[in-house]
């Protein structure tokens, strides 16, 4: 049996952290374009959030977000998954990659 909405994650990332206001910017670009979603926002970070989509969606939004802007950052998207644990697996180790660089 196929369904029409297998569904898929997709990581997007900004240059630094997103305001509330810029997030409901990103949420009302990707509604425009995109349509059915849910995006959420990765916790401890305010730079990364997960998009929940189909699989259809999540190739067109990896496309099109190669270079977005919102609230003066760029928005680009990293990852696409099956598993919302993998995207949030990938937030923590670039935390503790960028902690170690800071430390050093």
């Amino acid at each position: 049996m196929t369904t029409s909405f297998r569904k898929r994650y997709l990581l997007l990332a900004a240059d630094g952290e997103l305001s509330s206001a810029d997030e409901k910017q990103l949420s009302r670009l990707l509604e425009q374009r995109h349509g059915r979603f849910s995006l959420i926002r990765v916790r401890g970070s305010g730079d990364h959030f997960i998009v929940k989509t189909d699989w259809k969606s999540a190739a067109e939004m990896r496309e099109s977000f190669s270079e977005v802007e919102i609230g003066g950052k760029r928005v680009r998207s990293v990852l696409t998954s099956g598993c919302i644990g993998k995207l949030k697996k990938r937030v923590r180790e670039r935390a503790a990659s960028a902690d170690a660089k800071v430390s050093q």
